[in-house]
């Protein structure tokens, strides 16, 4: 089970695809800059997703890519559920 640094544990990971086991979708939330989320296809667009136990206020979120493969983001969205609908927060 992921642990969201430094004060959320429980809820739920997922990603359109991992590569494998070392690769899966909590890993991108561990805090670890030895583990990370790897999609087993390329090309995209992917996304990965994080669904909370109970409500949470966010108030920060760092995005990083793997520095040996200098791999980040060029566009994501960051969104959340307001109980009806998925709403952008950045981007």
């Amino acid at each position: 089970m992921p642990t969201i640094w430094p004060r959320h544990s429980g809820g739920t990971a997922a990603a359109s695809s991992e590569a494998g086991p070392l690769w899966a979708a909590g890993k991108a939330f561990d805090n670890s800059t030895g583990s990370y989320w790897k999609s087993d296809t390329s090309g995209g667009p992917w996304w990965l997703t994080y669904e909370f136990t109970g409500a949470v206020t966010v108030t920060e979120y760092s995005i990083y890519g793997r520095q040996s493969d200098l791999i980040s983001p060029s566009a994501w969205t960051f969104e959340g559920w307001d109980g009806a609908n998925y709403v952008t927060l950045d981007t």
